[in-house]
């Protein structure tokens, strides 16, 4: 009897280790899991995002130089909407496969106000920019007070811009890195906003 009782009593402290073992486990899971409700976002940081599109490395490997002057973090998209098609259902369907999507805002005025070109640091997926290019209404006087904003509200405020040279003057985009630097943005990529 007193066997049977000892291989009982073993039986359940096995139980037990294998059911710790279990949970352990699964809360190890969680901490490396890509669900956006177990994922700690970012802290919030005065920051700015500078993204690029289209052309190739040769036009921005040109540019190397500049950003390594004021420590400045881009990134280039590589892709875009497919037919130009911006919309709800293709934004749900494009994040089946990518992690973020970024799209572009015309400038309407006071661009301190659009609050849609300053990430929160909220895990936003979808996140929107103006465009530096020529043309487009963006000019020192503006920029000063969005940075001025991101600074104050530590948001990060999202600017784009297509071929170097040609779509903008590389002397803007430097005035841009400057303004930053002066206004003590940190400069982040698109994956810094939102993993961290």
């Amino acid at each position: 009897m007193n066997n049977i009782s000892l291989t009982a009593s073993q039986n359940d402290r096995g139980n037990r280790i294998a059911f710790c073992m279990l949970i352990f486990a699964f809360v190890m899971s969680l901490s490396s899991c890509k669900n956006d409700h177990f994922r700690q976002h970012p802290a919030a940081q005065a920051s700015l995002c500078l993204s690029f599109d289209d052309y190739g490395v040769n036009e921005w490997f040109t540019l190397r130089e500049l950003f390594l002057k004021y420590e400045a973090r881009v990134i280039f998209f590589v892709t875009k909407y497919p037919y130009s098609a911006k919309y709800w259902f293709t934004d749900k369907e494009l994040l089946n496969y990518f992690y973020v999507l970024r799209s572009s805002l015309p400038i309407k005025g006071d661009i301190a106000k659009m609050d849609n070109i300053f990430y929160p640091f909220d895990g936003g997926r979808l996140i929107m920019a103006i465009s530096i290019d020529r043309g487009k209404g963006l000019n020192k006087e503006l920029l000063t007070k969005a940075m001025g904003r991101a600074r104050e509200r530590k948001e990060a405020l999202l600017l784009h811009g297509h071929e170097p040279g040609l779509s903008f003057d590389v002397t803007f985009l430097e005035e841009i890195l400057q303004l930053a630097q002066a206004n003590q943005l940190a400069f982040l990529r698109v994956s810094d906003l939102v993993l961290g």
